[in-house]
């Protein structure tokens, strides 16, 4: 008896233990119905199929685009300095002092990246996609659209595509890769926020931005901005912060643009500028009414320069540009950046409203730096920040003259290589746009007053007629 009830208790705890194990780790169904194991999942709603289809979308081009971008170290001498901040020892050691993001170009070796990523360098070392770092050199650099190219020594390089950056819209997805905070190829994703932007104390002088709100961070400058189908629409190079990291304001300069200067610092080393000899103003509802038309989207001619390309096509004070080039104008420094990086002695159109009419006129584009050197007999660049600071002129803002051409009108009037123009005429410059308009709307005739910073001092000088 005694074992009879010790095995039917220990099959009773037995049952009561396999219970109390089914009530505690299997869901209630599967404990009553072994079978719903084998059920299949529901199938996923479409919201969830295009969710995916996106994801696809971005790592078919994060696998295109991440062996086209590299990561750029820029490299400095170690400097000692005293108490005023004079150098007493500039040492041979190389220190990193900043890091950039690029695009290679060809493969030959041409990479593209931002002017501010590479300056500044005593030395550059571009690191691949594939862990191999090369030593960089620099081909040429234009501070105005903050672009530069640099080159290296290498083979096996995968170029990247570049797109028509006139063809992207607002709304449409973009993906960003680079190296913020150092960290190697970083895919960023958002929209195109919008286009045409200018940046608001900006030291540039041509402006024609594609906002985004994709991540870029300090390390993105200079790494690309892509389509989904994996083509290049631009170069990351500026974000608006407070914090110093992104606030989904990141600025791309449109392809474009930074193909044509590219392409020219690859060939020239420099950016030849168009030049057509004319000042714009906003086209407001009374310079609409006073040209006897309906506001419509354009820019005023406010001057054109006697024998210049505008004037020799037939261009007037007073005529209403509405399209260049076949392509609507709406903005003033839109219109200046696009006949800027127009070459010089190729033709455009103009498409003009004159007494109520539309015309269209034919100009051929003449060179900005010849053009002002043949006037001025100098030539002017923006004063970058980290210049000026060089120099000893912080927080200064103006041009620095470049060249003074012996015997100019330039010679003529004291005006010398380094010097710092800060006024034309009593009126603060802030750029070489604001520098040329500023002359363009000048007395010519009795003489230019120039403030002039040279050595430390200030001073005037009158650019004679």
């Amino acid at each position: 008896m005694f074992k009879r009830r010790s095995v039917q208790a220990l099959l009773a705890a037995a049952a009561v233990t396999a219970g109390f194990a089914a009530h505690s780790f299997l869901p209630p169904a599967a404990a009553s119905s072994p079978r719903t194991l084998e059920r299949q999942p529901a199938d996923p709603p479409p919201e969830v199929e295009h969710a995916r289809s996106l994801s696809k979308a971005f790592r078919f081009v994060a696998k295109t685009a991440e062996p086209s971008v590299v990561h750029i170290n820029a490299l400095n001498r170690i400097v000692r300095r005293d108490f005023f901040g004079r150098i007493i020892e500039q040492g041979e050691r190389l220190a990193p002092s900043g890091v950039g993001s690029g695009v290679v170009l060809s493969n030959d070796g041409y990479i593209l990246t931002n002017n501010h990523v590479v300056a500044e360098a005593d030395a550059l070392k571009v690191r691949l996609f594939d862990g191999r770092e090369f030593e960089a050199r620099i081909i040429g650099r234009d501070r105005a659209t903050d672009l530069a190219v640099i080159r290296i020594e290498a083979d096996g390089l995968k170029p990247a595509v570049m797109a028509d950056s006139d063809e992207i819209e607002v709304g449409d997805w973009v993906v960003a890769v680079g190296n913020p905070f150092g960290f190697d190829n970083t895919v960023t994703a958002g929209i195109v926020s919008a286009k045409g932007r200018a940046l608001s104390g900006s030291e540039r002088a041509n402006e024609d931005f594609i906002q985004t709100d994709a991540p870029i961070n300090p390390g993105n400058s200079g790494g690309p901005l892509y389509d989904l189908d994996g083509r290049v629409i631009g170069i990351n190079s500026a974000i608006a912060t407070r914090s110093g990291g992104s606030v989904g304001l990141g600025f791309a300069i449109p392809s474009n643009i930074a193909r044509y200067v590219a392409d020219t610092l690859i060939k020239q080393g420099r950016v030849e500028r168009g030049y057509l000899g004319i000042d714009m103003a906003p086209l407001t509802p009374d310079l609409a009414a006073a040209a006897g038309i309906r506001p419509v989207e354009g820019v005023a001619v406010r001057t054109v320069i006697p024998d210049s390309p505008a004037e020799k096509a037939g261009l007037r004070s007073g005529d209403i540009l509405v399209r260049y080039q076949g392509r609507p104008v709406d903005q003033v420094y839109r219109t200046r950046t696009a006949i800027a990086l127009t070459p010089p002695e190729s033709e455009a159109t103009l498409d003009v409203i004159r007494d109520g009419k539309l015309q269209t006129l034919t100009v051929k584009v003449g060179d900005r730096e010849q053009a002002w050197m043949d006037s001025l007999g100098m030539t002017v660049e923006t004063l970058a920040a980290q210049d000026a600071q060089r120099m000893g002129y912080r927080g200064v803002r103006g041009v620095v003259v470049q060249r003074v051409e012996p015997g100019s009108r330039a010679a003529r009037s004291g005006i010398e290589a380094r010097d710092v123009i800060v006024e034309v005429d009593r009126q603060q410059i802030s750029d070489t746009d604001s520098f040329y308009r500023l002359l363009l709307e000048s007395d010519d005739e009795n003489g230019v007053r120039l403030s002039v910073l040279r050595g430390g001092e200030s001073g005037w000088l009158v650019l004679e007629p």
